[in-house]
């Protein structure tokens, strides 16, 4: 997964890694990295978008209840109109 400590960009560099793992079929690694930005950067912007990101993974693979229960967590942080409005739709899909 790389180790990006606690550099400046590192909750940015985690995104695009897990984006990545994610176009390229690997879900686990995606869902494992989406975890660590809010995990170890939960005050970060970049946790929000984490979280809708790893709520979006979960309805694609069809676990509802897991995705319900990351886009709720979501649905509860700072984000901005587009990204709220984004995650109420995944949880109304769910």
């Amino acid at each position: 997964a790389g180790d990006f400590g606690f550099a400046r960009r590192a909750p940015e560099a985690l995104l695009f890694h897990a984006a990545s793992a994610l176009a390229g079929g690997d879900d686990q690694l995606a869902t494992a990295l989406y975890e660590r930005v809010e995990t170890d950067y939960p005050l970060h912007p970049l946790a929000a978008e984490a979280r809708l990101a790893l709520g979006r993974t979960y309805y694609a693979r069809g676990d509802y209840a897991r995705a319900e229960t990351a886009l709720v967590v979501a649905l509860d942080r700072p984000a901005s109109p587009e990204r709220s409005a984004e995650t109420a739709y995944f949880l109304g899909q769910t």
